[in-house]
């Protein structure tokens, strides 16, 4: 058995026939083959990665003594966050969320154990039934899914009660009440969780957690005992091709076309896909990453630094004391002049959240020239976003969506979209989530040049409105060394001079003098050189970085030549503004 990387890199050796949990977390190894291990680029993100060309690897998680407690009375939410990340060595991409394992150390005939099958190379999702000495039984399989894509994560929810499992991907519920079809272990509710990848597949974890059901769904459970419905299949709604527990194969048919595994006919409404469809788009379109931006990196904004990391930083940090009255902010505003660090506070917030979902929503993505498209698409972004809590939407100049409504020249289409809106940020069932879903929450954060075109009804919801004021003098200082920080500088440039000659001057407008004044230095060097010149200098290192000093006469004229952006008449608008309906 391959060696487990610990937490702090160290490696421990064990028997082949020892279960093992060195790498912490509540994790033990299940095979004889396999890698386990963190991964260097992405924090707090766990690899399996299979070793052999056929046969399985997996690991099970035990969790703490609340989630074992949870497990053997065999009703419980299992919400898990994974990827498959092809690659030369790992071509496969079959990935298997383990839900009752009682044997998986022979990868050929002594396999036993039930699974989420997800085939992100086929994009197909299925529900599998793994016996010793006996053929795989198939208990649900969607095929076609856009949601199953390599590279991307995707959020799977499994509610187990009683025997039979609900599954939602992304927020999207595909089935309910599907009965395993396999004895209970007399020990336990169900066997050992975990995670399992088929050949040489790599798996990418990030987020694992098991919570109790919501009350919610175990009155649907209640009510639809012993039936299986697939969401958005023709039989929805319906009593039609029931399945009862212990028949083996889980084979859900429309009296009229008689389609096994709870596949939709040809001509069928599908519902579920459609959903799936508008969340790819959502998934691929807006979905940032890293964007290499630090606070550190923004001078001054005190406040709204300190009103971010109330919302987004300590409600992960101590979640427990995030609760009733002292919830979340659902919604920040950052308003202010032009240039003035709005957009870059939020590249900070992406960049420093490892464990939040950033979404940039671009009025690109959420308009369609079709009939009920945009609001399709903005309840697929708030069911994407809620179902990877923590999660941040980010809109920004959010005045050219959601403006005032009532104007003369607004379209029936704009105030419909305003309206969804509204009602997912703050509607009757905005806060009407499974208790399994409370690890987290949703913050819409906006940011916008001109606060008084916004609907009153928005402005409300953005409970925290912080005015972001042009840099003072320190802001400015530290903006000027943050800038300046790769070039070669005379011994008489003095940044305090500087910094006390650019009052009015917005980030922006700094950042503007630094890049012009950087840039004199060459336009000496190459003035009047033909580009044989150019190049016998470049050749002879005269054209380098290192080589070419910036003076102080080349900010004074940077400084001549860049005038403020922001006129007085504008800072003053924003001023008033402020005093009426700003938030500290």
């Amino acid at each position: 058995m391959c060696a487990l990387r610990t937490p702090t890199g160290s490696r421990s050796s064990t028997t082949p026939t020892t279960a093992r949990e060195d790498y912490g977390q509540g994790w033990t190894q299940l095979t004889d083959s396999g890698k386990v291990y963190l991964s260097k680029k992405e924090k707090n993100v766990f690899i399996l990665e299979g070793t052999k060309a056929a046969g399985f690897s997996g690991c099970a998680y035990s969790g703490s003594e609340e989630q074992r407690d949870l497990v053997e009375r065999g009703t419980f939410n299992l919400t898990i966050e994974l990827k498959s990340v092809p690659g030369d060595q790992c071509a496969d991409q079959d990935i298997f969320i383990v839900l009752d394992c009682y044997g998986m150390t022979d990868l050929s005939s002594g396999c036993d154990f039930c699974g989420i099958h997800l085939r992100f190379d086929a994009r197909e999702l299925r529900v599998e039934s793994y016996r010793k000495n006996s053929t795989t039984q198939t208990l649900f399989a969607l095929p076609n899914s856009a949601l199953l894509r390599p590279q991307t994560y995707v959020t799977i929810s499994v509610d187990v009660m009683d025997g039979a499992i609900a599954i939602s991907l992304n927020g999207i519920v595909l089935i309910d009440n599907l009965p395993f079809g396999r004895p209970k272990n007399p020990n336990s509710g169900v066997g050992q969780l975990g995670i399992a990848v088929y050949g040489k597949t790599r798996c990418y974890l990030r987020r694992l957690r098991i919570n109790p059901c919501s009350p919610e769904t175990l009155k649907a459970a209640a009510a639809e005992k012993n039936a299986i419905v697939p969401a958005g299949s023709a039989v929805q709604g319906t009593r039609v091709g029931l399945t009862r527990r212990g028949t083996g194969v889980a084979n859900v048919m429309d009296a009229a076309s008689m389609t096994p595994l709870g596949a939709p006919t040809v001509g069928t409404t599908n519902f579920a896909s459609d959903d799936m469809e508008l969340a790819a788009i959502i998934e691929r379109d807006i979905v940032v990453a890293d964007l290499n931006v630090k606070f550190e990196d923004i001078g001054g904004l005190h406040e709204a630094k300190r009103a971010i990391n109330e919302a987004v930083v300590l409600p992960l940090l101590i979640p427990e004391f995030f609760k009733g009255i002292r919830q979340p902010w659902k919604g920040v505003l950052l308003f202010g002049p032009p240039g003035t660090g709005k957009t870059m506070l939020a590249k900070a917030v992406a960049s420093c959240t490892e464990q939040v979902t950033f979404f940039n929503c671009s009025s690109a993505t959420l308009t369609s020239k079709w009939r009920g498209e945009s609001e399709k698409l903005l309840r697929a972004l708030f069911t994407t976003a809620r179902a990877r809590v923590p999660s941040i939407l980010f809109f920004d100049e959010i005045d050219s969506l959601l403006s005032q409504r009532g104007a003369t020249a607004e379209h029936e289409a704009s105030r419909r979209f305003k309206s969804e809106f509204l009602i997912h940020m703050d509607g009757l069932l905005s806060d009407a989530q499974p208790v399994a879903e409370q690890a987290g929450h949703l913050l819409v954060l906006a940011t916008s040049n001109a606060p008084w075109d916004l609907d009153e009804a928005l402005r409300r919801r953005l409970e925290k409105r912080i005015f972001i004021p042009l840099p003072d003098e320190e802001a400015r200082l530290r903006m000027f060394q943050h800038h300046l920080k790769d070039i070669k500088l005379g011994d008489e440039v003095d940044l305090v001079a500087l910094a006390v000659r650019t009052e009015d001057y917005s980030g922006a407008d700094v950042q503007v003098i630094c890049r012009d004044a950087s840039m004199n230095p060459m336009r000496r060097a190459v003035d009047g050189l033909s580009p044989m010149e150019l190049l016998k200098l470049r050749d002879e290192g005269k054209l380098s970085s290192d080589s070419l000093q910036v003076e102080m006469s080349d900010f004074d004229s940077a400084i001549a030549n860049t005038q403020p952006s922001v006129s007085p008449a504008d800072l003053q608008r924003f001023l008033d503004w402020g005093l009426e309906f700003s938030s500290r």
